[in-house]
């Protein structure tokens, strides 16, 4: 099992940050990813929505869930706040498998890519597997900036 690791986030500029306080524990052996993600919003107004990586099994306190649905391997919830202010935890755990796919075949080199693994081999999340929730801006449903500590 790895041991949290603290990173400062930040994605597309935008005016009301998002704070993520999370912890991420990854069992190599299983391949399984446990998150414990406590977000603080900037913007105003209870509705929320997020996206997560499908099959990790949130759970939400401080919002109920009002809508969810799947595309893919991105689950995204809709989220009603429980007030303006109240922090949004979400758990979850579950596993992260993209096996890597061959990828530009007519190069000189091949190359393999995924979104995200986690296998005895080792650890690989990127931003699009959506280990951390993404908030998305309830105008135009683009990532809303992020920053905290994971």
């Amino acid at each position: 099992m790895l041991s949290p690791v603290h990173l400062l986030l930040a994605l597309a500029v935008q005016s009301a940050p998002v704070s993520h306080d999370a912890t991420v524990t990854i069992t190599v052996g299983t391949g399984i990813v446990a998150i414990d993600d406590t977000l603080q919003l900037g913007t105003p107004g209870l509705a929320l929505t997020i996206e997560l990586h499908a099959g990790l099994n949130p759970i939400v306190n401080g919002a109920r869930i009002v809508a969810r649905s799947v595309d893919g391997d991105i689950e995204t919830l809709s989220l009603l706040r429980d007030g303006e202010g109240v922090p949004v935890r979400v758990q979850a755990t579950g596993p992260i498998v993209h096996p890597p796919v061959q990828g530009a075949t007519e190069q000189q080199r091949s190359f393999q890519q995924t979104n995200g693994i986690v296998e005895a081999r080792g650890v690989y999340l990127s931003p699009q597997s959506r280990f951390l929730p993404v908030v998305l801006d309830e105008d135009n449903g683009s990532p809303q900036l992020l920053s905290g500590i994971v």
